[in-house]
């Protein structure tokens, strides 16, 4: 098990830092070619459009967890030739819905200060649905237990749409560079993810006969699970977007429409590191899926173990670097995405409130991800609606009026409200442990990293200064946080039960 979680781990981390990367450099190039009305558009219906292969109807994620926990050859192949049938009528339906979506969209009054075609919206509408379909094929990978393949492709695909946009701009192709990369890169993940599928199983086809019987059957069978996990798809896409998208078109005017740029150019960095930040608890949901019903004591005791750990690591690394952030992110902003009219910079009170919903969020993600693994899809998508709901009633009574700042406290008060304790005690509860021990043992953690990764944060910016100097001083201040953790873990001899990390035994104390 360690060496596979540690592979799976080791390219998401690798996927995430391209992902990083490529997606600062794109937020520079973007301030070079356009405004910052242009950008709130185009992150409005891009947004949408990212989180638009999640909305699967959750049978992706029920078939990956059967094929994980092991099943007969033939019910195994029968499986794969339903999802592939069953992606294909989902993209047939889902097309003109996405095309009637993103062409009302093209008519609010903040998007049409772009003045864009509605034909721009229509393209874009149509790369997002070609991108579900190959998101879908992708992750066929994970249930056939090639989950680094499916981060590998991942890594691809962040750095060839930071060239293809590059270039398309360079080519005076304007906005329409976005969706000229996202077809390109559905093309090429594909195409790939196709050969590595058709390499595992014999006589594999992209496109799958399944007979009504059987096709009918699974539905059924699949549906209570994929329904739940649907529900939950559905609250997170909603939870992840619609800030972005309340943001900028609450309120009339320019107003609005400069602060969802901002809001949403915020928002980007702030989803580059969470992804970064919860690779070990994506990577372990297949883990427990596969020893959920398993014989093996000793496995699923190890996996436990190995969800309790993250919990622990995660609020040293999510306090640790939402620390750093609330100090450096709004003049880091200032600097990179200044160009010669204005900058795109978020304010700071939105970079606080912004940096404590993702801090809860983050320091969760690992109860989260092990309630996914179970199937304990009910659960998640009970906690995230709840969530929405409130989120969403506070934000068109504050937004209004405080533009991205009232949508980013209408959204932090429902975070805290929902996911600060709920999911640690449904987690804890449904492995048996004590759920209010656990809650204050990781919020200590939290906040004693953020305090010190902040503080040093702020002495770093005293000595360096802005500009390139906030990279130094997020490091100075990741780096105390770093420090103040490693001599926690070693204050005492670790327990039996850190054994799965083996000669790193030491770090099960963190």
């Amino acid at each position: 098990m360690n060496r596979k979680f540690s592979s799976a781990v080791a390219w998401r981390v690798a996927s995430m830092l391209s992902g990083i990367f490529s997606g600062m450099l794109q937020i520079k190039i973007l301030s070079k070619y356009m405004g910052i009305d242009q950008f709130n558009v185009l992150n409005g219906v891009q947004t949408l459009l990212i989180y638009l292969p999640f909305l699967d109807l959750g049978y992706r994620t029920a078939i990956n967890r059967r094929l994980l926990a092991g099943c007969s050859g033939d019910d195994r192949n029968l499986l794969i030739c339903f999802g592939q049938a069953l992606y294909l009528r989902i993209a047939g339906v889902l097309l003109p819905v996405v095309l009637l979506v993103v062409g009302l969209y093209s008519r609010l009054p903040s998007v049409q200060l772009a003045k864009q075609p509605v034909s721009f919206y229509l393209a874009l509408g149509f790369a997002g649905c070609l991108s579900m379909l190959v998101f879908a094929q992708v992750n066929l990978l994970v249930g056939l237990g090639e989950q680094r393949r499916v981060f590998q492709l991942n890594t691809l695909a962040s750095w060839v749409t930071l060239f293809t946009v590059w270039g398309a701009l360079r080519l005076q192709f304007g906005l329409w560079a976005i969706p000229m990369s996202m077809s390109m890169v559905a093309v090429l993940q594909g195409g790939i993810a196709w050969l590595l599928c058709a390499r595992i199983i014999p006589g594999f086809r992209l496109v799958q006969r399944v007979s009504p019987t059987d096709f009918r059957r699974l539905f059924r069978d699949l549906r209570p699970e994929a329904v739940a996990c649907f529900r939950s798809q559905i609250a997170i896409l909603l939870l992840f977007t619609g800030d972005t998208l309340l943001a900028a078109n609450l309120g009339m005017g320019k107003a609005a429409a400069s602060s969802g740029g901002r809001y949403g150019g915020a928002a980007r960095i702030f989803a580059q590191i969470r992804n970064l930040l919860q690779a070990g608890s994506e990577a372990v949901w297949p883990l427990i899926a596969q020893h959920q019903k398993s014989d093996a004591s000793d496995q699923s005791a190890a996996v436990l173990a190995l969800s309790k750990w993250l919990l622990c690591l995660n609020a040293w690394l999510y306090g640790g670097v939402m620390g750093a952030v609330i100090i450096v992110l709004a003049p880091f902003a200032e600097w990179w995405t200044r160009n010669e009219i204005s900058s795109w910079a978020p304010e700071q009170t939105l970079v606080i409130l912004m940096s404590l919903r993702f801090l809860i969020t983050g320091i969760s993600s690992p109860a989260a991800y092990y309630l996914l693994g179970a199937g304990r899809f009910a659960t998640l998508a009970k906690s995230c609606e709840r969530e929405l709901a409130m989120a969403v009633i506070l934000s068109l009574f504050f937004g209004p009026r405080f533009h991205g700042i009232g949508v980013a406290a209408s959204f932090l008060a429902a975070t805290v409200c929902a996911t600060l304790t709920p999911l640690f005690w449904a987690w804890a509860r449904s492995v048996g442990l004590k759920p209010a021990a656990w809650y204050f043992k990781i919020v200590a953690r939290a906040v004693v990293s953020a305090v010190a990764s902040g503080a040093f944060a702020w002495v770093g910016l005293q000595i360096w200064g802005k500009n390139a100097g906030t990279f130094l001083s997020a490091v100075f201040g990741c780096t105390a946080a770093l420090l103040v953790a490693v001599a926690w873990a070693s204050r005492s001899t670790p327990s039996q039960e850190s054994n799965f990390l083996g000669k790193l035994r030491y770090l099960g104390n963190i």
